[in-house]
């Protein structure tokens, strides 16, 4: 049976809200989340967080994650390609089979959600992108230049119906024989819809907040 090897990014330089990965939410460590969703999938042979970071590490290491090598520093820039650190890692751990990685961003993200999208995986036998709907078009995104409204395709608006769907950050699957050529996660993949509620990504304190308020109000497994 094919292995299943998830990884977690989890750099420490930040800047929307700095040492986003280990602040709180609700009694954890935001990586915490991540970690014990994919934990609990019994469809994952082991959980691998990728960090330069030590106290990322320690904290991944305490809620039951493997941290079997340190990031090098010029993998966790800013503009760092994220298919990168995924090669790096399968490299690191001589690993072969199928990767799925969970970004530390998508708290809400549960482990049927991951077991959901590997049976995907498995069954179609490609990619595999977590997605959700979006009532926005594409013509609606402005530009702002010169402190002008720089708008397109205007009349296109209201003739173009159908449900319309954003990638949400939760969850990517690839085969290592992909990675290793750097075939990106998008390329020819089937989507795996989550509901908006699951998808929250946190990168700002005004996400966190979100996040916060979803999980009181008990609607995370809807």
């Amino acid at each position: 049976m094919t292995q299943v090897l998830a990884i977690i990014p989890a750099r420490g330089g930040s800047k929307g809200l700095p040492g986003k990965n280990v602040t709180d939410l609700r009694g954890r460590p935001l990586i915490a989340w991540s970690i014990q969703a994919a934990k609990s999938c019994e469809l994952i042979d082991r959980v691998v967080v990728s960090t330069e970071d030590s106290a990322i590490a320690a904290v991944a290491q305490k809620y039951g994650a493997d941290v079997p090598f340190m990031r090098p520093p010029e993998l966790a820039a800013d503009d760092t390609p994220i298919l990168d650190v995924v090669r790096h890692a399968i490299k690191e751990l001589s690993f072969q089979g199928s990767v799925v990685l969970l970004q530390p961003t998508s708290p809400l993200r549960t482990s049927l959600d991951i077991k959901n999208a590997l049976q995907i995986h498995f069954t179609r036998n490609d990619n595999v992108v977590s997605v959700t709907k979006t009532k926005f078009h594409p013509s609606w995104i402005l530009n702002i230049v010169h402190d002008r409204i720089v708008s397109t395709n205007i009349a296109d608006r209201r003739q173009i119906g159908g449900e319309r769907f954003v990638p949400n950050g939760a969850i990517y699957i690839s085969r290592t024989e992909h990675i290793e050529v750097s075939r990106p996660f998008f390329e020819d993949a089937v989507p795996y819809v989550m509901p908006m509620n699951r998808s929250i990504d946190v990168d700002t304190l005004f996400d966190l907040f979100i996040a916060k308020c979803v999980l009181e109000a008990n609607l995370g497994n809807d």
